[in-house]
Protein backbone atom coordinates (compact mmCIF):
# COMPACT_ATOMS: atom_id res chain seq x y z
CA UNK A 1 0.00 0.00 0.00
CA UNK A 2 1.50 3.50 -0.99
CA UNK A 3 0.88 6.92 -0.95
CA UNK A 4 -1.01 8.81 -3.84
CA UNK A 5 2.11 10.67 -4.65
CA UNK A 6 5.15 8.90 -5.58
CA UNK A 7 8.23 11.00 -6.98
CA UNK A 8 10.93 8.42 -8.22
CA UNK A 9 13.23 10.46 -5.92
CA UNK A 10 10.81 8.70 -3.21
CA UNK A 11 10.92 5.75 -4.75
CA UNK A 12 14.47 5.46 -4.71
CA UNK A 13 15.00 6.20 -1.42
CA UNK A 14 12.64 3.61 -0.20
CA UNK A 15 14.52 1.01 -2.49
CA UNK A 16 17.70 1.97 -0.13
CA UNK A 17 15.88 1.88 2.95
CA UNK A 18 13.86 -0.67 3.15
CA UNK A 19 13.90 -4.29 2.14
CA UNK A 20 10.17 -5.04 1.86
CA UNK A 21 9.80 -2.22 -0.99
CA UNK A 22 12.94 -3.77 -2.85
CA UNK A 23 11.37 -6.89 -3.14
CA UNK A 24 8.36 -5.64 -5.19
CA UNK A 25 9.52 -5.98 -9.05
CA UNK A 26 10.48 -3.64 -10.59
CA UNK A 27 7.56 -4.37 -13.11
CA UNK A 28 5.32 -3.56 -10.99
CA UNK A 29 6.62 0.12 -10.45
CA UNK A 30 7.47 3.11 -12.48
CA UNK A 31 9.09 3.19 -16.03
CA UNK A 32 10.15 5.87 -17.72
CA UNK A 33 8.85 5.75 -21.74
CA UNK A 34 11.68 6.85 -24.64
CA UNK A 35 9.58 9.12 -26.46
CA UNK A 36 8.57 12.22 -24.30
CA UNK A 37 6.89 15.88 -24.93
CA UNK A 38 9.30 19.00 -24.61
CA UNK A 39 7.20 20.11 -21.98
CA UNK A 40 7.82 17.41 -19.10
CA UNK A 41 11.29 15.43 -20.77
CA UNK A 42 11.46 13.30 -17.62
CA UNK A 43 8.00 13.02 -15.84
CA UNK A 44 5.79 10.73 -18.38
CA UNK A 45 5.93 7.97 -16.51
CA UNK A 46 3.22 5.01 -16.62
CA UNK A 47 2.17 1.86 -15.71
CA UNK A 48 2.92 -1.80 -16.02
CA UNK A 49 0.56 -3.72 -14.49
CA UNK A 50 0.73 -7.01 -16.65
CA UNK A 51 2.62 -8.44 -14.18
CA UNK A 52 1.20 -11.51 -11.99
CA UNK A 53 3.68 -10.01 -9.32
CA UNK A 54 2.48 -7.81 -6.36
CA UNK A 55 1.96 -4.29 -7.47
CA UNK A 56 1.90 -1.37 -5.91
CA UNK A 57 -1.32 0.33 -5.18
CA UNK A 58 -3.10 3.10 -3.01
CA UNK A 59 -5.61 2.94 0.02
CA UNK A 60 -8.30 4.39 -2.56
CA UNK A 61 -8.00 0.77 -4.65
CA UNK A 62 -8.47 -1.10 -1.49
CA UNK A 63 -11.51 0.96 -0.39
CA UNK A 64 -12.78 0.31 -3.71
CA UNK A 65 -12.59 -3.19 -4.01
CA UNK A 66 -14.11 -3.58 -0.37
CA UNK A 67 -17.00 -1.26 -2.01
CA UNK A 68 -17.40 -3.33 -4.56
CA UNK A 69 -16.73 -6.78 -3.12
CA UNK A 70 -14.25 -8.23 -5.38
CA UNK A 71 -11.12 -7.51 -6.70
CA UNK A 72 -11.22 -5.04 -9.56
CA UNK A 73 -8.41 -4.41 -11.65
CA UNK A 74 -5.30 -1.88 -10.83
CA UNK A 75 -4.14 -0.78 -14.07
CA UNK A 76 -3.33 2.89 -13.86
CA UNK A 77 -5.71 3.81 -17.62
CA UNK A 78 -8.88 2.04 -15.87
CA UNK A 79 -8.28 4.60 -12.84
CA UNK A 80 -5.25 6.84 -12.37
CA UNK A 81 -5.65 6.70 -8.87
CA UNK A 82 -5.39 3.05 -7.99
CA UNK A 83 -1.77 3.19 -8.11
CA UNK A 84 0.66 6.02 -7.16
CA UNK A 85 1.46 8.56 -9.00
CA UNK A 86 5.38 9.51 -9.75
CA UNK A 87 4.50 12.68 -8.74
CA UNK A 88 4.36 15.34 -5.03
CA UNK A 89 0.32 15.86 -5.02
CA UNK A 90 -0.94 17.99 -4.95
CA UNK A 91 0.84 19.37 -8.22
CA UNK A 92 0.94 23.24 -8.26
CA UNK A 93 -0.11 23.41 -11.58
CA UNK A 94 -3.77 22.06 -10.96
CA UNK A 95 -4.56 24.67 -8.18
CA UNK A 96 -6.78 26.59 -10.42
CA UNK A 97 -8.98 23.41 -11.94
CA UNK A 98 -12.59 24.06 -10.69
CA UNK A 99 -14.58 20.77 -12.05
CA UNK A 100 -17.61 19.44 -12.50
CA UNK A 101 -18.99 16.25 -14.16
CA UNK A 102 -22.36 15.01 -15.92
CA UNK A 103 -23.57 12.42 -17.71
CA UNK A 104 -21.34 9.83 -15.93
CA UNK A 105 -22.70 7.05 -13.19
CA UNK A 106 -21.86 7.30 -9.08
CA UNK A 107 -19.43 5.24 -9.56
CA UNK A 108 -17.44 6.97 -12.27
CA UNK A 109 -18.56 10.21 -10.25
CA UNK A 110 -16.97 9.35 -7.06
CA UNK A 111 -13.72 8.48 -9.24
CA UNK A 112 -13.58 12.36 -10.80
CA UNK A 113 -13.94 13.74 -7.78
CA UNK A 114 -11.10 11.76 -5.78
CA UNK A 115 -8.82 12.44 -8.66
CA UNK A 116 -9.11 15.95 -9.33
CA UNK A 117 -8.97 16.47 -5.23
CA UNK A 118 -6.11 14.16 -5.20
CA UNK A 119 -4.27 16.15 -8.28
CA UNK A 120 -5.04 19.54 -6.16
CA UNK A 121 -7.77 20.45 -7.78
CA UNK A 122 -11.54 21.40 -6.94
CA UNK A 123 -14.93 19.49 -7.20
CA UNK A 124 -17.45 21.42 -7.20
CA UNK A 125 -21.29 20.03 -6.64
CA UNK A 126 -22.97 22.15 -9.40
CA UNK A 127 -22.07 23.97 -12.68
CA UNK A 128 -20.98 27.58 -12.74
CA UNK A 129 -19.14 30.41 -14.31
CA UNK A 130 -16.85 29.91 -11.91
CA UNK A 131 -16.00 26.45 -13.14
CA UNK A 132 -13.04 26.12 -15.15
CA UNK A 133 -14.31 22.52 -16.92
CA UNK A 134 -17.25 20.44 -17.17
CA UNK A 135 -16.54 16.73 -17.64
CA UNK A 136 -19.44 14.71 -19.97
CA UNK A 137 -19.39 11.95 -22.63
CA UNK A 138 -21.50 13.96 -25.38
CA UNK A 139 -22.16 17.23 -26.28
CA UNK A 140 -25.97 17.55 -24.90
CA UNK A 141 -27.98 18.35 -22.26
CA UNK A 142 -28.28 21.83 -19.90
CA UNK A 143 -25.29 21.68 -18.65
CA UNK A 144 -23.60 21.33 -21.93
CA UNK A 145 -25.18 24.65 -23.09
CA UNK A 146 -24.83 26.26 -20.00
CA UNK A 147 -20.95 25.23 -20.07
CA UNK A 148 -21.04 26.50 -23.66
CA UNK A 149 -22.55 29.79 -22.59
CA UNK A 150 -20.61 30.50 -19.32
CA UNK A 151 -17.50 29.58 -21.34
CA UNK A 152 -16.68 26.60 -19.54
CA UNK A 153 -14.00 23.93 -21.21
CA UNK A 154 -15.58 20.64 -21.78
CA UNK A 155 -13.83 17.03 -22.08
CA UNK A 156 -13.70 13.75 -21.02
CA UNK A 157 -12.93 11.67 -18.21
CA UNK A 158 -10.03 10.85 -20.33
CA UNK A 159 -8.49 14.43 -19.76
CA UNK A 160 -8.39 14.01 -16.49
CA UNK A 161 -7.06 10.87 -16.75
CA UNK A 162 -3.99 12.00 -18.93
CA UNK A 163 -3.73 15.23 -16.74
CA UNK A 164 -2.75 12.89 -13.86
CA UNK A 165 -0.26 10.08 -15.54
CA UNK A 166 1.49 13.60 -16.99
CA UNK A 167 1.33 15.34 -13.99
CA UNK A 168 0.37 18.33 -15.73
CA UNK A 169 -2.25 20.02 -17.54
CA UNK A 170 -2.72 18.74 -20.98
CA UNK A 171 -5.03 20.81 -24.08
CA UNK A 172 -8.07 19.62 -24.59
CA UNK A 173 -7.66 18.34 -28.13
CA UNK A 174 -8.72 14.77 -28.31
CA UNK A 175 -11.22 14.56 -25.48
CA UNK A 176 -14.14 17.06 -26.67
CA UNK A 177 -16.82 14.92 -26.08
CA UNK A 178 -18.93 13.31 -28.66
CA UNK A 179 -20.86 14.94 -31.47
CA UNK A 180 -19.44 18.36 -30.25
CA UNK A 181 -20.39 21.14 -33.27
CA UNK A 182 -17.55 22.12 -35.26
CA UNK A 183 -18.60 25.77 -34.42
CA UNK A 184 -18.70 24.78 -30.63
CA UNK A 185 -15.25 23.30 -30.88
CA UNK A 186 -12.78 26.49 -31.12
CA UNK A 187 -15.01 28.27 -28.51
CA UNK A 188 -15.15 26.31 -26.25
CA UNK A 189 -11.30 24.52 -25.72
CA UNK A 190 -9.94 28.14 -25.29
CA UNK A 191 -10.72 30.78 -23.04
CA UNK A 192 -11.27 29.26 -20.19
CA UNK A 193 -8.74 26.78 -20.56
CA UNK A 194 -6.24 29.81 -20.92
CA UNK A 195 -7.27 31.41 -17.95
CA UNK A 196 -6.82 28.04 -15.56
CA UNK A 197 -3.41 27.48 -16.91
CA UNK A 198 -2.02 30.49 -18.70
CA UNK A 199 2.14 29.13 -18.07
CA UNK A 200 1.30 25.72 -19.77
CA UNK A 201 -1.56 26.55 -22.03
CA UNK A 202 -0.14 29.09 -24.44
CA UNK A 203 -1.01 28.43 -27.92
CA UNK A 204 2.05 26.77 -29.38
CA UNK A 205 2.27 24.89 -25.96
CA UNK A 206 -1.21 22.45 -25.87
CA UNK A 207 -0.24 18.84 -25.90
CA UNK A 208 -1.86 16.56 -27.94
CA UNK A 209 -3.25 13.36 -26.15
CA UNK A 210 -4.56 9.96 -26.52
CA UNK A 211 -7.85 9.68 -26.58
CA UNK A 212 -10.49 6.69 -25.70
CA UNK A 213 -9.05 6.73 -21.41
CA UNK A 214 -11.95 6.24 -19.31
CA UNK A 215 -12.18 5.40 -15.39
CA UNK A 216 -13.60 2.31 -14.38
CA UNK A 217 -14.30 1.96 -10.88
Amino acid sequence: MCPHGLPIEAVHQLSKDHKDFREIPEGQRVRREDTLEEEAPRRRLLFNASSSFAAQVTIYWLRTCIEMGSVVPHGTQLAPAFRPLPFKLPLKAFAGVRLHCTQYKPATKSAIKTLVTLLGGIYTETLSRSNTHLLLQAADGDKFRMAHKFGVTTVTSGWLAQCALRGMPVGPEGYLPANMPTASSTAMVGAATQAAFPSQMGSTQVLQGCAGITFTV
